[in-house]
């Protein structure tokens, strides 16, 4: 009985740890420079979550480009991103649903907001907050985030050719020649040799 009971019991944590999988979320932290700090640990319906703070000044220029990039990130991570309706010092909030949970960023205008209307960058604040379900390491960006915007898909982040290796040449069966794709460069002809775009 003992064993059946053992048995069961490791049944149980395998499928519990089995649905516990899915993509792991994009640290934001390395895409706008900022490690995050931990807010605060709060008790939801749908279990504990994690909130992490960054604090930054920038422009809502540079801010909507960060937004537009994480989207993407999470998004070919295998998150679902919904935008929802913000107000006040909230100027940005969206959620990132996967079968894990549901994670939610939030931006917020610390500074002063007409310098912010007018183009000057103000402190702004993202706030992530992570489900302990989901899969989420401070720190790290993923396959896609790099500081300052999206590692290109290209060349993995090299800024070298894929298609030469950043020699600027290749044999095309006659010999070393010009390599085509980046016209002897070496660069990456996507992201023009910075590994990101």
């Amino acid at each position: 009985m003992k064993k059946l009971c053992a048995l069961l019991l490791v049944a149980v944590l395998m499928s519990a740890c089995a649905l516990a999988e899915g993509p792991r979320l994009p640290d934001i932290g390395p895409l706008i420079g900022v490690e995050g700090e931990l807010y605060r640990a709060t008790e939801e319906k749908s279990g504990p979550y994690h909130s992490y703070l960054y604090k930054v000044e920038m422009t809502i220029e540079e801010a909507s480009a960060v937004i537009v990039y994480y989207t993407e990130a999470a998004r070919e991570t295998g998150f679902e991103p919904s935008t929802h309706a913000s107000d006040g010092a909230m100027i940005r909030y969206m959620s990132f649903t996967a079968e894990t949970g549901i994670a939610d960023l939030a931006l917020y205008v610390i500074g002063d907001a007409k310098k912010l209307a007018n183009g000057e960058a103000v402190e702004l604040w993202f706030l992530l907050a992570v489900p302990d379900s989901m899969d989420f390491e401070l720190g790290d960006g993923g396959p896609f985030l790099v500081e300052g915007g999206t590692r290109c898909g290209e060349c993995g982040g090299t800024g070298n050719c894929s298609y030469c290796g950043g020699t600027g040449s290749y044999n095309y069966g006659d010999g070393l020649d010009e390599c085509a794709a980046c016209d002897g460069t070496g660069r990456c002809d996507i992201c023009d040799g910075e590994g990101m775009y």
